[in-house]
């Protein structure tokens, strides 16, 4: 018979596995969350900002005694242009006493990145004076560069974006902001010509081939956007690049798949993408001579995006091919009212892209936002103007009166006194 061994370990074995595995489990408690803010801030520094927030909230929520976590967290939230999160996060880090330097850059670029760059101009020189890492100064540049847009200061823009450039050739994010502004002016030529450069220099970079794609639709060239878009959709299947190549789809005689693709996203959750979906998908029924369909799914778009003039327009000849003449007349008197609007923000843009210091024109851009029921972007505009001049009347009056009507007094009453009308 053969004998069996067993083995057993012995007291002194057993106190050295359990020790060792406890110093393992506490280092890792210790260490976790530096080897998470570690990953955040590589996230960061590749220019990866939703992955980095997400990752940053998860790490604050479970480590909420964790400094740097805050910071990273606010510095994320920032990045992606959410400043209530970032705020508070921000405050958070400093009740936790971290670096009082990296508290007072990111409260600095806040200010900038919102469109408040000529009211820190010192602060942000002494941001510049500091020693940086490479990411942290390509972060202020973005900062800037986003908060020149958002003042709508456009000479200062395009400066922002040469000496960005200047300091980082290889920079993709400077050439893609600047090809995205071409593009919002309807410069869509010029727009494609840098996107097309980027995507040559960086065959990976999506977001210049769906840029590329998008003008080369606007300048009439279905087979060659489409040739860029599907190439965005094989990297990445998402709604807007669906309803994007469904129109190039559509001029090139698919209109089967372009159909398919539509109704793949049709309940896209971002309410501008949604509305797109529901247009492309209502004049894809019109053009079948569907017309009920039509009428149904473009009421929806309409409800969902009631600033696009080009809904309007569809339902109303969808209106028309059903008979219903007084549908047909109202959905087309809303769509010329909306155009009309969409036109003068676009000229206004035009204008301020030399008259950058007209007060006047931010406040127009303002009430036409007001009218298309754009609330925050129209706040967004008046900032604009109170970011120069915080006691500008006008600009208080406007905001006193929104505010007033929101059933918000606190806040109509300090407009009111910033601007000195009560």
């Amino acid at each position: 018979m053969k004998r069996r061994f067993s083995w057993q370990p012995s007291r002194r074995g057993l106190l050295f596995f359990v020790g060792t595995s406890l110093a393992l489990l506490i280092a890792a408690i210790i260490y976790w969350p530096t080897w998470q803010c570690w990953r955040i801030r590589r996230l960061l520094a590749a220019g990866q900002v939703d992955a980095a927030f997400e990752l940053a909230s998860s790490t604050s929520q479970s480590y909420p005694k964790c400094g740097e976590c805050a910071y990273l967290e606010a510095r994320s939230a920032r990045r992606q242009g959410d400043f209530k999160i970032a705020g508070s996060a921000l405050e958070k880090a400093a009740e936790l006493k971290w670096n009082p330097e990296d508290i007072h850059r990111e409260q600095v670029l806040a200010v900038v990145q919102r469109g408040g760059v000529a009211s820190v101009k010192r602060h942000l020189q002494d941001v510049f004076e500091t020693e940086l890492e490479p990411a942290e100064t390509e972060e202020v540049y973005e900062a800037m560069a986003y908060g020149h847009l958002a003042a709508y200061d456009i000479p200062e823009f395009l400066k922002c974006v040469d000496f960005w450039l200047d300091w980082n050739p290889k920079a993709t994010k400077p050439r893609l902001m600047r090809a995205a502004y071409f593009a919002r002016i309807g410069n869509h030529s010029e727009a494609a010509g840098f996107y097309a450069s980027l995507a040559t220099d960086h065959p990976d970079c999506r977001e210049a081939r769906l840029g590329w794609g998008e003008c080369l639709l606007e300048l009439n060239d279905p087979d060659a956007a489409a040739a860029q878009l599907e190439m965005c959709l094989a990297q990445q299947r998402d709604a807007r690049t669906a309803v994007l190549l469904a129109q190039a789809l559509v001029q090139t005689g698919q209109g089967e798949r372009a159909g398919d693709l539509l109704r793949e996203f049709q309940d896209e959750p971002n309410r501008e993408t949604r509305g797109e979906v529901l247009e492309q998908l209502g004049r894809w029924h019109l053009d079948r001579g569907e017309a009920e369909d039509a009428v149904r799914i473009l009421s929806q778009a309409v409800e969902t995006t009631p600033e696009s003039a080009s809904a309007w327009h569809v339902l109303a000849a969808a209106h028309t091919m059903l008979g219903h003449t007084d549908e047909a007349q109202k959905a087309l008197e809303v769509s010329q009212k909306t155009k009309d609007r969409v036109l003068r923000l676009a000229a206004i843009a035009i204008e301020l892209s030399t008259h950058p210091d007209d007060s006047s024109l931010r406040l127009e851009a303002a009430e036409i936002l007001f009218a298309q029921k754009m609330d925050q972007d129209a706040i967004a505009w008046i900032n604009t103007v109170l970011n120069r001049n915080v006691h500008h009347r006008e600009a208080n009056e406007m905001l006193a009166r929104y505010y007033r009507d929101q059933g918000d007094d606190e806040l109509a009453e300090k407009h009111e006194r910033l601007g000195g009308i009560k």
